[in-house]
């Protein structure tokens, strides 16, 4: 299901009426099916894993609280959840070559399944931690897991936030449906026309990396940022959306990522679930374990947090040096705190925005280009700076990114004028119709 198109839209505000309509009692049940009909509109296999997958960590989590050898029964539901994301996320040649072998996909790569192992993980270890009590019922854990619109790509939802919410469930509030649908609509806006723009503009040049010249592989290198940033902050904003016209809060993901002004900082506000996610589930309970290391410590915490980072995202040598290259820059950021302060904090702290900025960028690389010899090209064009040519950028896609970032500036100045902001609203939605496709958002392949 297209969740950038008309129908949908639509189809989440019909769902919320109906949603406040019927008793609270059956509220639950209610985002369940329709929870459950989303994920079926992609494959009826997702549903079923999943079930399993929910299944199996509800019981576990029952099990840890009421037997007394925890740790076995705890290190058994870890272990089953991480086996289960290696099983399908990192024998992908094994996977394409069973499918090849018998000419048919008889295995499948579950949608979404390095989201919910997370949260999966999580819940148990908060149980095992006496950090909460597990869920009794299975429909409330369920929706935990399931629910619709963080399905694809998160947020990736801690079980204590979420599962109160569910107890009791929120009242009906305008309020909440009129932010919901400025968000849902706002989040498609950014992901049909801006994300989408800058990823055609993206492929115009991967379509002919060998043939670029300097200055236009330093634009593609240069714009990796911001088409991620749109394109999964569409996404999160479509979710957050979504669930506040439902009533619930979800963690947020984005906060001004661009105007860090270290790595450590923009970890902080970029794809914020998932750092703080590693934050507390990896490299504080690592430092705590080797608190007599000093200093140390927190390096090889740092260092193991960002390559699981690394490897959560893939399995391939890029993904790995991508968590590599971010572990290297905090830890130097860390090291070296006091010479920096000393000695460059009279600069401009638009320079460490920059520096910031130009430092993910070139890791990006290693994220949209996984061939080692396309990485290579890359690096190779970027010394032919001398030819100043233009012959792959595609100024007509340009322009749309030109009217889209106007329009994007111009409604965060008058969101609060009532007339004015629902007539952007409509315009946004004019070109959300215009320009909706079938790409699927980036984050939707982990």
């Amino acid at each position: 299901m297209e969740v950038t198109s008309i129908f949908f839209i639509l189809l989440v505000l019909i769902s919320s009426l109906i949603y406040y309509g019927i008793k609270p009692h059956y509220r639950v049940l209610f985002l369940l099916l329709i929870s459950a009909g989303f994920i079926v509109s992609y494959r009826g296999f997702y549903l079923i894993y999943i079930l399993l997958f929910t299944i199996f960590n509800y019981f576990i989590g029952l099990l840890i609280d009421k037997q007394p050898d925890k740790k076995l029964i705890f290190w058994i539901g870890i272990i089953v959840n991480i086996m289960q994301l290696i099983l399908f996320r990192y024998t992908d040649l094994f996977i394409k070559n069973t499918n090849d072998l018998f000419k048919a996909e008889l295995l499948l790569v579950p949608l979404g399944i390095s989201f919910y192992t997370l949260q999966g993980i999580g819940y148990l270890i908060n149980i095992k931690k006496g950090w909460e009590k597990p869920e009794i019922r299975f429909t409330h854990f369920c929706l935990f897991i399931i629910f619709y619109p963080k399905f694809l790509s998160g947020p990736i939802e801690r079980s204590n936030r979420l599962l109160p919410q569910l107890t009791p469930l929120p009242a009906f509030s305008e309020k909440n449906i009129v932010n919901g649908m400025k968000l849902l609509i706002l989040g498609a806006f950014q992901k049909a026309f801006i994300a989408n723009q800058l990823y055609n503009l993206l492929d115009g040049f991967r379509n002919n990396l060998a043939l670029l010249s300097g200055t236009e592989t330093l634009i593609m290198i240069f714009s990796l940022p911001l088409v991620l940033y749109f394109d999964f902050a569409g996404y999160t904003n479509i979710a957050l959306g979504i669930s506040k016209v439902y009533g619930f809060e979800l963690s947020p993901n984005f906060d001004k990522p661009f105007l860090a002004q270290t790595v450590s900082q923009f970890w902080r506000k970029f794809h914020m679930s998932l750092s703080y996610w590693f934050n507390d589930y990896i490299y504080k309970q690592v430092s705590f374990k080797l608190r007599k290391l000093g200093n140390l410590a927190s390096a090889i915490a740092v260092f193991c947090s960002f390559l699981l980072f690394g490897v959560w995202h893939g399995s391939g040598i890029n993904f790995i040096l991508i968590g590599l290259m971010q572990s290297l820059a905090i830890n130097y950021e860390f090291f070296t705190k006091r010479f920096r302060i000393k000695h460059f904090n009279k600069y401009d702290p638009y320079l460490g925005r920059i520096l910031t900025y130009s430092f993910y960028s070139i890791t990006l690389i290693l994220f949209f280009f996984q061939s080692i010899k396309d990485v290579g090209l890359v690096y190779r064009n970027v010394s032919n700076t001398y030819n100043l040519t233009f012959r792959f950028l595609d100024f007509k896609i340009l322009l749309y990114l030109t009217i889209g970032f106007i329009i994007l500036l111009l409604y965060k100045k008058i969101r609060n004028n009532l007339i004015i902001e629902s007539l952007f609203l409509v315009l946004m939605l004019v070109i959300i119709f215009s320009f909706s496709n079938s790409s699927a958002f980036i984050y939707q392949n982990f």
